[in-house]
C-alpha cells in the first residue's frame, strides 16, 4: 500500500486520539467535540450542525 509523510501523521494523530479515549468511540467523539468548541471560542467562531430530517438511512449499500 503506498503511504507518504502525511498519511503516516494522520495515523499517528488516529491512533493517540483512540487511546486517549481508551478506545471508546463515544469518548473520542465527546473528546473531538469539545476540542471544537474550545476552538470556536478560541476564534470566536459560528458553528452550525446540521439537523437531519426522516431518520436514519436503512441502507446498506448504493443499490437499495
Amino acid at each position: 500500500m503506498y503511504t507518504d509523510h502525511i498519511l503516516e501523521e494522520k495515523w499517528r494523530v488516529q491512533k493517540l486520539l483512540s487511546q486517549n479515549a481508551n478506545y471508546d468511540i463515544n469518548k473520542f467523539m465527546d473528546n473531538a467535540h469539545s476540542s471544537i468548541i474550545k476552538l470556536k471560542e478560541q476564534f470566536n467562531l459560528e458553528l452550525k450542525y446540521s439537523d437531519r430530517q426522516g431518520g436514519y438511512s436503512t441502507t446498506t449499500g448504493p443499490d437499495q
